[in-house]
């Protein structure tokens, strides 16, 4: 892989996408791919639930939630 698109990885990892596993990374890079979404227009975002302790005392992990903001409506409805 070129040192450019490295560096953009990981710039992503480091801001929009704060969190996530490389698994749950590449669900989300995916899904942008996908809707032609934006992530550093604020079009889409990559939310980590934050992990608890359950009855048994196991840490669960927090889920991976993919919401559509208010950009990503305004650009899809521009299209139309």
């Amino acid at each position: 892989m070129r040192k450019d698109k490295i560096k953009i990885i990981e710039t992503l990892k480091s801001t929009v996408a704060k969190g996530l596993n490389d698994p749950e990374f590449a669900l989300f890079i995916m899904r942008c791919q996908a809707t032609g979404l934006d992530p550093c227009k604020n079009e889409i975002w990559a939310i980590k639930g934050k992990g608890y302790k359950n009855k048994k005392g196991e840490w669960v992990e927090g889920r991976l939630q993919i919401m559509t903001g208010i950009n990503g409506f305004y650009q899809k409805a521009n299209k139309i």
